[in-house]
């Protein structure tokens, strides 16, 4: 997260925050794959709870989008639940998506050139293999 925000440069902003445009946000992938949902080690699931608490109160209205991706196709069932409870604005921002390949397809009309070609092959860009890559991807 660090990385992430280091890359947006907020110390030499120059671009203004509007009601319509934020420049300043990022967009998060959490990646799902080989994870089970229903057998995950109490340690899993209590690392997982701090670690939305800390990104909620260090990181506040950094978030643009939040991509799920590789989840079970169950979890379309909860996300439709959710979507009850939760303001429609943040609910706006999540996105659970079973298959991680069709990732780059959703940012077909990003104002990042190519930002679907830059992504890792396992989320159907072109960019260099996760396992290859060993760090953040950090988009320009």
């Amino acid at each position: 997260m660090e990385l992430a925000l280091r890359e947006l440069n907020i110390d030499k902003a120059t671009k203004p925050i509007t009601p319509e445009e934020d420049p300043y946000k990022l967009i998060q992938v959490h990646d799902y794959k080989s994870i089970s949902f229903l057998r995950s080690p109490p340690e899993v699931k209590a690392t997982s709870r701090e670690v939305i608490k800390l990104f909620g109160d260090v990181y506040p209205e950094l978030l643009k989008e939040k991509f799920f991706v590789n989840v079970p196709a169950i979890m379309g069932f909860v996300y439709a639940f959710m979507k009850l409870f939760v303001a429609a604005k943040t609910i706006k921002k999540f996105h659970p998506m079973s298959n991680g390949g069709n990732l780059a397809l959703e940012f077909g009309d990003s104002k990042v050139s190519a930002l679907g070609e830059l992504l890792p092959v396992e989320y159907g860009g072109k960019g260099p293999d996760l396992k290859v890559q060993g760090k953040e991807l950090a988009l320009e």
